[in-house]
């Protein structure tokens, strides 16, 4: 499909003008589409915000050190890989920090894992090759309330 990119994102007195003059390939699901472009820009002014971060990063922390602990007091081998809201669970004894520590993880434990939090009602990325994410919809509620769902299914693996 041919499509123009929305005339309310160029420049028209610039050389972005001419990408508008021309027919090109634009993919993407929303690409184009003004309501997605009005939603992104409204997206980034919330974003210009700091305070999510912050709160973001209060979030992340406690849910990873909350994983941490509760396998670590049921002798559990688990570490998490944590860069801001994003995060992998590995059930591994020492760091993971390269292909060979993630695939010499136990993935059998993790499936296991998996299913008893579906069990649970918490979602989280099916396989130990993906990750997951913290949002800021997540209250630190939400975040106490996943951790004790993860300590029953901790306790069942």
């Amino acid at each position: 499909m041919i499509r123009r990119p929305p005339r309310s994102t160029l420049d028209r007195s610039s050389a972005a003008s001419d990408v508008y003059k021309r027919q090109m390939y634009q993919a993407g699901t929303l690409s184009g589409n003004p309501i997605a472009v009005a939603a992104g820009l409204a997206t980034l002014n919330i974003l210009q915000d700091q305070k999510i971060y912050k709160d973001l990063e209060v979030t992340s922390d406690r849910l990873s050190k909350s994983i941490m602990e509760e396998g670590n007091s049921l002798g559990l081998n688990i570490e998490v890989n944590r860069v801001g809201s994003l995060m992998t669970i590995f059930f591994s004894q020492g760091s993971v920090d390269s292909w060979d520590d993630v695939i010499n993880a136990d993935q059998e434990r993790y499936t296991k894992f998996f299913i008893e939090l579906l069990r649970g009602g918490v979602y989280i990325a099916p396989s130990p090759f993906e990750a997951m994410f913290v949002s800021a919809a997540h209250s630190i509620t939400d975040i106490d309330e996943t951790v004790s769902v993860m300590r029953n299914a901790l306790s069942q693996v």
